[in-house]
């Protein structure tokens, strides 16, 4: 029995060794990169994000509920739909585009970065949000600033429908347990 006991211990002796011994291999689906020259310049900054990934985001995970940003009020494909209210001209359209991406970095860039707080996170993406709101109004002419707020004042009501909408179900479902 001592025996046995003993060859337990050295079979997870061994095991733990051969663990903590062996190279960093890649699990499925990681993929490897080898490690950046000491002499290399500064990595360049990060790209805008992909709408196509932004979209991928915006969908709920770890809740199959069925709800997604789309149906609460989300649109996404919301440049078309601004540059379809304000009847925006290509170079306005052009220079909204560079706002957002520029938008989108900035927010990107605060949420990402762990030396600040999570207060100094939210005057980040306040400071981002201003940004955008100064670019959007020296963008549009001032009849294009009007449908814009029509617009946005349309999607909000929306979005709030759709979560009173969500809050009603939900409680439906509570009461019929």
């Amino acid at each position: 029995m001592k025996l046995l006991s003993s060859v337990r211990n050295l079979a997870c002796l061994l095991a733990v060794a051969a663990l903590t011994c062996a190279p960093a291999m890649p699990t499925h689906g990681q993929e490897t990169t080898a490690p950046a020259p000491a002499t290399e310049s500064p990595a360049p900054p990060a790209p805008a994000p992909d709408p196509e990934k932004a979209k991928a985001k915006g969908k709920r995970k770890g809740k199959d509920d069925g709800l997604t940003k789309e149906i609460a009020g989300h649109d996404p494909n919301r440049m078309a739909a601004i540059e379809t209210a304000t009847e925006m001209s290509d170079e306005q359209k052009s220079k909204l585009q560079k706002a957002v991406d520029d938008y989108r970095f900035a927010l990107d860039a605060a949420k990402n970065d762990n030396a600040l707080s999570a207060q100094e996170k939210k005057a980040k993406s306040a400071e981002a949000n201003k940004a955008l709101d100064t670019a959007v109004n020296e963008i549009f002419t001032e009849e294009q600033r009007a449908k814009y707020v029509e617009y946005r004042k349309a999607r909000e009501e929306a979005a709030r429908a759709a979560r009173e909408a969500k809050k009603k179900k939900k409680e439906e479902a509570a009461a019929e347990k």
